[in-house]
């Protein structure tokens, strides 16, 4: 989730040791405490004069949110979420050390402060008093039992339930406390359902539909909605509500060009102050920029291909080319990820290898999958794929053709498609590109979005980790694909394998942090070795700041998202 963090007057603040230390089963209250690695920040270095208060910042994003109801949208990583972040505080804030620490919480739950029972089934939820909502209203953790409910009712279409669909019951023993009951243990609840994650306002979401929210929310962040201009613009201004204290800023805008080259010129001509999300082989050019800041993070991001494994209409059936594993790998085999990165990405950054990429629980043995067109051809010919007259393999009357899709527009992603469908040409694989703007490739499995429904062969997306826990069971465990029955699930591609979902499972039931650290590696070499999705390279988060916006920080967690974790402190030179 997006982490954010605050000034030094937030209460409770823990270092990392002292957290362990305190929580007891550590694991269980935040598993994440040394997921991922904080390295030295690229934030602006903390002003030296008093912040001035006033003023508009403009932020430009080359891709227009779907939605501002964070429910529908359900991974930091998206462009969307960033967008509406700056309008709600999560119920636990993350820290620049990727730690949690109080926000509508008044404290972390722990073991220690009985927060969390012994058997790590019952939480207790406390809220800060006097919290209030952008219109005015309280805030209370009544909202927090509602927004359970709300997730809970696939008639809402929340993308994704994590933690919320493990609770039991809930009930409020006043304004500001809840005690929490979880079906089963489970040891990412704090990560995925309180650390960085927002709640609904029950006085307003109760009467209209997620999407109608969506178009016009009521946070309780430090920023509030006024007006959204569909391809034009966002605009925010400051909550006068908000619990930490005013925002330094007027408002923010947030401005749509619909190409990074077209928001790169705005920055450079200063009429736009924040560009966002950039991609790596645009990074020489940003850092000619005269009063611009560039802000790079190594984050748990991946730019990845799916191979869709399963059908669209069965999720028992079996693609009729991918459902085989040895055809993945040989298409992994036969792409020059390497050449990739060192070209189109100007050499920086890696070729990853996992989703846990940069984490703590990364496996180290494991390796990429190298560049090998020769023992990809050995494996298609083994699997009877022959070479035709044109030099595309068939079998059975079956030519070896395939589509891929990604967004349209985006000049890195689709100078690598080139590259990608030349190496599958070589050895004997045709590629067809089909390509979606980014509002209809990103559509829902119910309106055939191309990156989720399995309409294609293959797609290619980035993501990483929707919470600071490692648990990648929603993204490869087979009760995850998505279906119309189950619109929402996040293993894209449809990995449908037993020994894989006996060690996702079981690792979300382990609390000691060796044992469930062997068992991810044991699942990420499973993965690897099915080639269940074919990792292309680490992706960096880069946004440039010009340099008369003051206050802005990043982390290491959050992706996209990263860029608004501290929007109440930033102010106008």
């Amino acid at each position: 989730m997006p982490a954010n963090d605050s000034t030094g007057s937030v209460m409770g603040q823990h270092s990392r040791r002292h957290f362990l230390r305190e929580v007891g089963m550590a694991s269980l209250a935040f598993p994440a405490a040394s997921l991922l690695r904080p390295r030295p920040s690229s934030a602006q270095a903390p002003p030296a004069a008093a912040p001035k208060q006033g003023g508009t910042v403009v932020l430009a994003s080359y891709q227009e949110a779907a939605s501002l109801n964070w429910i529908l949208i359900g991974s930091p990583s998206g462009l969307g979420f960033m967008q509406m972040y700056p309008m709600f505080e999560p119920s636990l804030r993350v820290s620049e050390k990727l730690e949690p620490e109080p926000g509508l919480l008044r404290e972390v739950p722990s073991t220690q402060n009985g927060g969390i029972s012994a058997d790590g089934l019952i939480y207790t939820l406390r809220m800060r008093p006097g919290l209030k909502w952008s219109d005015g209203q309280p805030c209370t953790i009544r909202d927090w039992i509602f927004t359970w409910k709300w997730i809970s009712d696939p008639a809402n279409h929340a993308v994704g339930s994590l933690g919320w669909a493990r609770i039991a019951s809930a009930e409020a023993k006043d304004d500001t406390t809840a005690v929490v009951k979880l079906k089963q243990l489970y040891v990412p609840f704090v990560a995925e359902t309180l650390a960085g994650w927002p709640i609904l306002p029950e006085h307003v979401q109760s009467k209209m539909t997620s999407e109608a929210f969506g178009r016009k929310p009521v946070g309780n962040g430090p920023f509030r909605f006024v007006e959204w201009v569909s391809g034009d613009h966002i605009t925010l201004e400051r909550n006068q509500y908000y619990w930490r204290g005013k925002a330094n800023l007027d408002r923010l805008i947030w401005k749509f060009i619909p190409d990074r080259n077209a928001v790169l010129a705005q920055v450079k001509t200063g009429t736009v102050d924040i560009g966002v999300d950039y991609q790596e082989a645009q990074i020489p050019e940003l850092s000619n920029i005269p009063d611009v800041n560039v802000l790079i993070s190594a984050q748990n991001v991946i730019e990845r291909y799916h191979f869709t494994i399963v059908t669209n209409e069965d999720v028992k059936k079996p693609h009729h080319l991918f459902g085989d594993a040895r055809l993945r790998k040989a298409v992994t085999l036969a792409t020059d990820r390497q050449t990739i990165v060192n070209t189109v990405l100007h050499g920086k950054t890696k070729v990853a290898t996992t989703q846990l990429d940069n984490t703590a629980y990364q496996n180290p043995q494991l390796k990429p999958h190298p560049y090998d067109p020769g023992q990809a051809k050995r494996i298609l010919d083994e699997a009877g794929w022959r070479p035709g007259p044109d030099g595309i393999r068939g079998k059975d009357g079956t030519r070896f053709s395939i589509t891929h899709s990604t967004t349209a527009g985006n000049q890195t992603r689709e100078t690598i498609q080139a590259l990608v469908q030349a190496n599958l040409k070589d050895v004997g694989i045709e590629m067809k590109i089909v390509n979606f703007p980014g509002p209809t490739f990103f559509a829902t499995f119910t309106e055939n979005g191309a990156y989720i429904s399995r309409k294609y062969d293959m797609v290619g997306v980035n993501g990483g980790l929707p919470s600071l826990d490692p648990n990648i069971r929603l993204q490869y465990h087979s009760a995850e694909i998505p279906t119309k029955e189950k619109p929402n699930g996040l293993n894209l591609g449809g990995v449908s394998d037993p020994e894989l979902d006996k060690l996702l499972d079981l690792q979300l039931q382990t609390l000691d942090t060796a044992k469930r650290k062997e068992i991810l590696w044991k699942a990420q070499q499973r993965i690897h070795d099915i080639c269940a999705i074919m990792p292309m390279y680490q992706k960096l988060v880069v946004n440039t700041v010009n340099k008369r916006v003051r206050g802005v920080k990043t982390i290491d967690f959050g992706a996209v998202t990263s860029i608004v974790w501290n929007t109440h402190e930033w102010w106008l030179a």
